[in-house]
C-alpha cells in the first residue's frame, strides 16, 4: 500500500491486490469435469432415489375415478425436480457470480420497506426472510429460486384439481417442467420469478370461490392477488384476465350475487394498503419506473415486444411435443374430443384463463408503448396445458400420464447428467461481467474498510451489479445505498456522516467514477485499487480491476 499527495493536499491510496493471475498453472478442463463431476455425485444419488418413489406411481393403471388417492405422487415429483435443479445448479451456475437481479433483492430484503425504487416489496421481503435463516452462498440462494418455482407447480396441480383427476394433475403441471420459465429462467430470483410461485395460487383460490362461494377462498383469493401486486404491478393483467373468466363463468350471477367477490376485492385492497400509502409518501419511484418502460422508440419497442412473444410461444413447443407423444393411441378421438370441448360454452372460459395474460400484455403494449421483455411473460402460460385437459374432457387416460410423467423425469435425469459438462462448457465460454471476481472484491472491500475504520461496514454504493454483489458477499452484508444511475444523495447525507460509506465503479466505467467524484468529492476520501480474478476449482477467469472510494465515518458520530 503507497501513500500520494495530491495539490490540494487530499490524501488517496492505492491498494492493489490480486487473487491470481491467468498465466499461472492451472487444471484443464478434463480436471474441473472431473471435479464438478464429483460435486454432483451426492446429488444425483438423492435424485435416483427419488425417482424409486416414483416407480409405483408410473405403474400404476388404475380407473380414472381412483386415481386422485396417492398423496405421495406430487412431494415425490416435486423432491424430483427440485433436486435435478439444484444438481444443476451447482454444476452449471453457482460457480459463477450471482445475477445482478438476485443480489439487488437481497440487498434490499435486508432493509424492510414498503416498496423499493423499482419494484413493491415482496420479492425483496422474501430473500430477506430466507437468509434470516440462510447462509449467504449461492446454492443457497438458487435453492431458494427452485423452492419458489417448485411451490408454483403445487398451485398448478391444486388448480387443476379442481376439475380433474390426479392423472390429469400430472398432465397440467408436468408440461410447464419443460419449459424455460420453470428451468433455466427459474433460477434467476427476481420480480418476474416469484409470480411463479403467486399467479397459480392466486388462481386456485380465486376459481375455487367461484365453484363454492366459500368466505374462506374468497378472503385467501383477495390475499393472494394482493400479494401478486406486492410482487408486480404487471399482476394486473392476471386481474383483467380473471375478471373476464368470472363474466364468462357458469356460475357467475350466484357468484355476483354473493358477498364473496366482494370481500375478495376488499381483502385484497387491504393488503396493498401499507404499498399504496408508502407510494403516495416517497413520490411514486416504482410507478416511475414502470413509466420509463414505456418511453422507447416505437419500432425499438415493437421490435422487442414481438420478438419476447414469439419466443415465450416458442418454449411452449416442447410441452407440445411431449404431450402429442403422451396421446399418440387415440389422435383421431383426441380431435374429435377437442372439438367437442372447444364448442362448449361451459367450458369456453379456460381459453381466456389461459391465454388472457398473452392478449392483456399485448393489448397493454399496444395502449402504452411499454417494451415487453422476455422475463414479463415467464407466468403467462402456466394454465394453457390445463385449459387443453379440459376441453378434452374427463375422464383422463392412465397411458398418457404415465408416459408424460415418465418423459419429463427422464428429462430431469438427463439435465443432471450432463450438468457437469454442461458447466465446463458454460465456464470455458463466459465472458465478462460473468466472471467478475464479486466475492473476492467483497471480501477485499470488507478487509480495506476495517483497516481502515477499525469498525464493520455498513454502506456501499455504485453500480448495481458490483455494489449489491458487495453487500450479499461480504461478511458484514452492509446495506447498500441505492441510486446507482442518479445518486441522489450527498457527502453530507446523515447516513455517510453516521456510517461512512464505500463507493465502488470498475476501473474502465468512466461514467460510475464520474458520479464518485461528484458524490464524494475529494477531500477526506481515500481511494483504493483492486485487481483480482475468478477462480474455480483452481482454474482462474479474467482479471479485472475496481476502483474502491472510502468515506470514513466522522469522527463525532462513529464513537
Amino acid at each position: 500500500m503507497t501513500s500520494t499527495s495530491r495539490p490540494n493536499q487530499t490524501i488517496r491510496r492505492e491498494f492493489s491486490r490480486t487473487t491470481g493471475a491467468i498465466a499461472v498453472t492451472a487444471p484443464g478442463p478434463d480436471v474441473l469435469l472431473q471435479s464438478m463431476q464429483n460435486r454432483a455425485l451426492n446429488a444425483m444419488q438423492d435424485f435416483t432415489g427419488a425417482l424409486g418413489t416414483l416407480v409405483p406411481a408410473l405403474r400404476e393403471e388404475r380407473p380414472a375415478e381412483t386415481a386422485s388417492r396417492n398423496p405421495l405422487l406430487l412431494p415425490a415429483l416435486l423432491l424430483a425436480y427440485v433436486t435435478a435443479m439444484m444438481v444443476f445448479s451447482l454444476c452449471v451456475r453457482c460457480w459463477a457470480p450471482l445475477h445482478t437481479d438476485m443480489t439487488e433483492m437481497a440487498a434490499w430484503g435486508q432493509q424492510f420497506q414498503l416498496g423499493y425504487s423499482k419494484h413493491p416489496p415482496l420479492a425483496a421481503w422474501g430473500a430477506g426472510a430466507w437468509f434470516l435463516v440462510m447462509p449467504h452462498t449461492n446454492w443457497s440462494f438458487e435453492l431458494f429460486a427452485v423452492l419458489v418455482s417448485a411451490l408454483g407447480l403445487a398451485g398448478i396441480w391444486a388448480t387443476a384439481g379442481l376439475y380433474l383427476d390426479s392423472r390429469g394433475q400430472r398432465l397440467a403441471m408436468l408440461p410447464m417442467i419443460l419449459t424455460p420459465a420453470l428451468t433455466t429462467w427459474a433460477f434467476k430470483y427476481n420480480a418476474n420469478s416469484i409470480l411463479l410461485a403467486l399467479w397459480p395460487w392466486t388462481t386456485y383460490f380465486f376459481l375455487a370461490m367461484l365453484e363454492r362461494s366459500r368466505l374462506r377462498d374468497a378472503v385467501l383469493a383477495g390475499c393472494l392477488a394482493g400479494l401478486a401486486m406486492l410482487g408486480k404491478y404487471y399482476s394486473l393483467v392476471l386481474f383483467a384476465t380473471l375478471f373476464v373468466v368470472l363474466l364468462m363463468h357458469p356460475r357467475r350471477n350466484a357468484v355476483l350475487s354473493s358477498a364473496a367477490p366482494y370481500i375478495a376485492v376488499l381483502v385484497g385492497l387491504v393488503v396493498i394498503a401499507p404499498h399504496v400509502w408508502w407510494v403516495y409518501e416517497t413520490g411514486a419511484s416504482t410507478i416511475a419506473y414502470a413509466i420509463e418502460k414505456t418511453h422507447f422508440d416505437i419500432a425499438d419497442s415493437r421490435a422487442t415486444t414481438l420478438r419476447s412473444v414469439a419466443g415465450s410461444l416458442l418454449t411452449l413447443l416442447g410441452p407440445a411435443l411431449f404431450m402429442a407423444l403422451a396421446f399418440r393411441d387415440d389422435r383421431a378421438g383426441l380431435t374429435g374430443r377437442l372439438g367437442q370441448g372447444l364448442r362448449d360454452p361451459a367450458r369456453r372460459w379456460f381459453i381466456v384463463l389461459a391465454w388472457g395474460p398473452l392478449l392483456f400484455t399485448v393489448l397493454a403494449h399496444l395502449a402504452t408503448n411499454i417494451r415487453i421483455g422476455g422475463d414479463f411473460l415467464i407466468p403467462a402460460f402456466l394454465m394453457v396445458p390445463l385449459a387443453f385437459l379440459v376441453q378434452l374432457g374427463p375422464p383422463m387416460p392412465a397411458r398418457p400420464a404415465v408416459r408424460l410423467t415418465g418423459g419429463v423425469l427422464a428429462v430431469l435425469l438427463i439435465g443432471a447428467v450432463l450438468s457437469p459438462a454442461i458447466g465446463v462448457a458454460a465456464f470455458l465460454t463466459q465472458r465478462p461481467p460473468g466472471l467478475e471476481p464479486r466475492a473476492e472484491l467483497a471480501a477485499a472491500v470488507t478487509d480495506i474498510w476495517r483497516g481502515a475504520t477499525k469498525t464493520p461496514l455498513k454502506q456501499v454504493t455504485g453500480v448495481e451489479r458490483i455494489a449489491t454483489a458487495i453487500t450479499f458477499y461480504s461478511d458484514d452484508h452492509p446495506d447498500y445505498l441505492d441510486g446507482a444511475k442518479t445518486f441522489q444523495f450527498t457527502r453530507d447525507d446523515p447516513r455517510i456522516v453516521r456510517d461512512g460509506l464505500v463507493f465502488v465503479c470498475a476501473s474502465e466505467d468512466a461514467e460510475c467514477l464520474g458520479h464518485a467524484h461528484r458524490t464524494l468529492g475529494e477531500d477526506g476520501v481515500q481511494r483504493y485499487t483492486y485487481t483480482g480474478s475468478h477462480r474455480v476449482f483452481g482454474y482462474a477467469g479474467p482479471m479485472s480491476s475496481f476502483q474502491i472510494f472510502l468515506v470514513a465515518p466522522r469522527a463525532e458520530t462513529a464513537k
